[in-house]
């Protein structure tokens, strides 16, 4: 039986501003940035972003609890709090925790459990939480 399938992302966005500064405050390299008016693709006619990005993202996880990659997410930066809170009101940026779980139809979705040391650590940050499932 194939298990549910899960990834966590921390995001940092914003109109205009240095991902690399984000990079360097916070002393984690992103998994993924661009900034503002790049192409979304290598296509010449492909879309442009429509903000600058910061992202971190945790690594595919497999199973019944999201908890364990929030986790993961969780460790890595409840330490920088306040360096983020400073850049997001130094420029202006907003905050996301994504969760997008996929599933097959004959699966249970994964329980969506947030501790309440998470919601409290999202919350210093003003940070949206959005969960995204996806029936394969």
């Amino acid at each position: 039986m194939i298990m549910s399938e899960y990834q966590i992302e921390f995001i940092i966005y914003g109109d205009s501003f240095d991902p690399n500064l984000v990079s360097k405050e916070l002393l984690i390299t992103a998994t993924k940035q661009w900034l503002k008016g790049e192409a979304i693709h290598s296509h010449p006619k492909s879309p442009k972003r429509k903000e600058t990005c910061w992202r971190l993202t945790a690594p595919k996880m497999s199973g019944y609890y999201v908890e364990d990659g929030l986790m993961h997410i969780y460790q890595r930066l409840y330490s920088k709090q306040s360096e983020i809170i400073k850049l997001v009101k130094e420029h202006g940026l907003e905050v996301d925790l994504e969760i997008v779980i996929r599933f097959t139809e004959t699966e249970d979705i994964p329980a969506v459990v947030i501790p309440p040391h998470i919601l409290s650590f999202l919350a210093s940050l003003n940070a949206n939480l959005k969960v995204y499932t996806y029936a394969l």
